[in-house]
């Protein structure tokens, strides 16, 4: 798999994670049936645990290692780069990107 990096942030949850950005404002941003999903988001908040089993990485503008973004990931064991400051300016709804977030980076694949 070709890949190239495209985004680096703060490592907030650990593993690697491979889906379909969904840019993420509201809840109803969320495809009702689709999974492999990277959330995209300024920030994230604690709803997106109902989609959790959906979601395959979790990538923020801003934030920290206690953020909710990353608090939520580490609980369910989601990967999660935070604090990216770009990531809704340089990802698109659709990109099939690759989440490492021991690494804290994203990859376009």
């Amino acid at each position: 798999m070709e890949r190239k990096l495209i985004l680096t942030g703060t490592p907030a949850s650990r593993g690697r994670g491979v889906g379909r950005v969904v840019l993420f404002s509201n809840l109803e941003d969320l495809p009702a049936t689709d999974e492999n999903l990277i959330v995209v988001g300024e920030m994230i908040p604690l709803d997106v645990v109902t989609f959790a089993e959906r979601v395959k990485g979790l990538v923020t503008d801003e934030g920290g290692i206690l953020s909710h973004a990353a608090t939520v990931a580490r609980e369910l064991g989601i990967p999660c780069v935070v604090g990216t400051g770009n990531a809704t300016d340089v990802l698109q709804d659709g990109d099939t990107v690759e989440v490492i977030g021991d690494k804290g980076e994203v990859y376009l694949v």
